[in-house]
């Protein structure tokens, strides 16, 4: 809903965004039937098979656009489509807006833009699998559409190719990066502490034995 209480959804086999207020339904931005990836005002706008959402904040909308492997921003109030991200991503299925990061839902995978640049947040880019784990360990098939729990930092997403609900915690645990073995420390290893969260927490180190220099 935007900020005046319209319901707006994409219309994924109308290539159009559409606007509901109480039972009136109209076309919001984009052409019925008529694909593209024109940005511009209205049904000057053109998608490809918009498949997902996101409020940005009272007046403004992501959408993920699917066939066009790029995520637009939708003006709620004067219908004004305009490009965010148009490389680095592929088929995004829904697109999910926490605080500057834009998470991207894609088949197999999550991927993140921080406002320069897209990276893998977790899962595989071609590999579908079902595995927890975390980054790029973990795997997926099939996501669909996802939602962000605020109290819990985290996002849901639903997992259609293996028939479940996924939990992805935004503020996973730092790793720990051995320039040479990671399994058996010897003195004189050089050890990187690469701390890969998106939204600045302390944590303590500690590094066994005790004696390790």
């Amino acid at each position: 809903f935007d900020g005046s209480g319209n319901l707006i959804v994409v219309d994924f086999f109308n290539d159009c965004i559409r606007k509901v207020t109480s039972n009136l339904v109209s076309t919001l931005c984009g052409s019925p039937g008529n694909t593209g990836s024109n940005n511009g005002s209205g049904s000057a706008a053109r998608f490809y098979a918009p498949s997902g959402i996101c409020l940005e904040n009272s007046t403004s909308a992501l959408v993920a656009d699917k066939n066009n492997n790029s995520i637009r921003r939708v003006n709620l109030s004067t219908g004004e489509v305009s490009t965010v991200i148009s490389t680095g991503i592929t088929s995004p299925n829904d697109v999910v807006v926490v605080g500057n990061s834009i998470f991207i839902i894609e088949n197999t995978c999550i991927k993140v833009f921080n406002g320069t640049s897209v990276s893998l947040f977790c899962g595989n880019e071609t590999t579908a699998g079902y595995t927890n784990a975390t980054g790029n360990q973990a795997r997926f098939e099939q996501l669909r559409q996802a939602v962000y729990s605020a109290s819990g930092n985290c996002l849901y997403v639903t997992d259609e190719g293996n028939n479940v609900i996924r939990k992805i915690t935004l503020n996973p645990a730092p790793t720990v990066d051995f320039s040479a073995s990671p399994t058996s420390a010897t003195v004189g290893q050089t050890i990187v502490l690469k701390e890969n969260t998106l939204f600045g927490e302390t944590f303590t180190w500690s590094i066994t034995p005790a004696n390790y220099t």
